[in-house]
């Protein structure tokens, strides 16, 4: 008898620490993809580029941001142009493209 509780008292506790009938977790990285990303940030750091036409710091994270847009096209064209202004040497070339992605946005 001492072992059918032992065995019933071991599972019970086995199965609250596996979380046996709970909710299921998600976990605290899950995107939600239908989440709007707010990419004002993003778009003041674009406008300050733009005006200064020099890339600065202010864009860390940018491409982060891009990637987790919902619209299809507006990424893939924002990606495009990201690179292509992280490669840019002239002044007035990383200020038309930076003009160009805040438009976007």
């Amino acid at each position: 008898m001492k072992w059918v509780m032992l065995s019933l008292i071991c599972s019970f506790s086995l199965c609250q620490l596996v979380g046996c009938g709970g909710e299921p977790s998600t976990p605290a990285d899950a995107v939600d993809e239908t989440a709007a990303v707010d990419t004002s940030e993003l778009k003041a750091a674009l406008q300050e580029v733009a005006s200064s036409g020099v890339v600065s710091s202010g864009l860390a994270g940018a491409e982060e941001t891009i990637k987790q847009m919902s619209d299809a096209a507006k990424k893939e064209s924002l990606l495009e142009k990201y690179a292509e202004l992280m490669s840019a040497s002239k002044e007035s070339d990383v200020k038309r493209i930076a003009n160009e992605m805040a438009s976007e946005l």
